[in-house]
């Protein structure tokens, strides 16, 4: 019985990410939940909000083929905690139904909170275009990618306080990602430059640099 019981469990599908409890940057991002398995069927209706106050429906999309990433749009408060509630088998899985209601947990952010970036960027001209990709100071998260095909300005908003690296891919062949090399045709990997050292975002300030 104990055995049954496990495999049934593993059936069931479930939330695997987030956990409760977070915070949201609701500027940049998403709130994106993940499922274990695969989703076949979904009432989007289902999934509700609540501020403590009102209780509504929200807006749900599937953005990959295999339907597995969820993302919730509303139009949200500054500073308040929400509880998203996606009630028993509104959702089937390729594996079995959801077996219980999802209580999810999180706060949204004040703007305050987050820092902006202006960077002033001079380019030589060329026939192809400038990938500025702003980084984890590791260079292990891209956080947003923008396009510049000469010189100019590039405002990155809302970045939480810590350390940033600016990277920039002289994008040969406009496909928007680094290219490698390929010795049988004699053609060398995208150029890739660093603003030299950090940048350091801080709560409510905006930040201006310089790259020649």
């Amino acid at each position: 019985r104990g055995r049954k019981e496990e495999k049934e469990k593993s059936e069931h599908l479930t939330l695997i990410k987030p956990s409760g409890g977070f915070s949201l940057n609701q500027f940049r991002d998403t709130l994106a939940l993940v499922w274990s398995s695969p989703v076949v069927h979904g009432l989007m209706s289902g999934i509700l909000i609540s501020d403590g106050k009102d209780t509504l429906p929200v807006t749900a999309t599937f953005r990959d083929s295999i339907r597995r990433t969820m993302y919730i749009h509303h139009p949200w408060k500054e500073e308040t905690a929400y509880t998203l509630i996606i009630p028993d088998s509104v959702f089937t899985g390729v594996t079995g139904v959801q077996k219980d209601s999802v209580f999810l947990s999180f706060r949204t952010r004040a703007e305050r909170d987050f820092g902006n970036l202006l960077l002033k960027v001079s380019l030589p001209e060329w026939d192809g275009q400038y990938l500025i990709q702003l980084l984890s100071e590791q260079e292990d998260k891209l956080f947003e990618q923008q396009v510049l095909n000469t010189s100019g300005e590039l405002h990155f908003r809302h970045l939480a306080p810590g350390k940033y690296k600016i990277k920039s891919v002289k994008d040969r062949n406009r496909n928007f990602r680094w290219d490698t090399g390929n010795f049988y045709l004699s053609r060398q990997p995208e150029e890739v430059l660093y603003f030299p050292g950090t940048i350091e975002i801080r709560a409510n300030w905006d930040v201006e640099e310089k790259w020649d």
